[in-house]
């Protein structure tokens, strides 16, 4: 007497295949989703934070010219002036470095880079007043 199909070995053998086969379907599936979902919320997070970013340096570069119109409105002898002047000066190396280190950090295939020369949106109102100051 020869057993039915569905007692034989190579029946259960593949049965157990393609449950093992369907769960790592599943699994796969399921990992590509969670990928997907992790992905999205990581690029919308960098956009957030290059939003904050971009915001952030349009409120400095907003307190620089601020500050270097007061400046400019000082007598040239006055000893607070040059100390202005120095202070300004250092804002924009330090606005420098953060760029270069936002830059390495956004990578340089980054679509929204930051401006390649942060501290350039300020020197030109600054050097035009100093030399209409002369």
């Amino acid at each position: 007497m020869s057993p039915n199909v569905v007692q034989s070995n190579w029946f259960w053998v593949a049965g157990v295949a393609l449950g093992l086969g369907g769960l790592c379907l599943f699994y796969l599936s399921r990992v590509s989703r969670v990928r997907a979902d992790m992905e999205g919320r990581l690029t919308e997070k960098d956009r957030i934070a290059q939003e904050l970013l971009h915001t952030m340096l349009q409120n400095v570069q907003g307190l620089i010219l601020k500050i270097h119109a007061v400046v400019m409105q000082m007598a040239p002898e006055e000893p607070a002036r040059q100390a202005l002047e120095d202070t300004l000066d250092r804002v924009d190396e330090v606005l420098a470095e953060s760029g270069n280190q936002v830059r390495s950090l956004l990578g340089a295939d980054s679509p929204d880079n930051v401006p390649a020369d942060v501290s350039g949106l300020r020197k030109k109102p600054r050097q035009m007043g100093r030399e209409a100051s002369k």
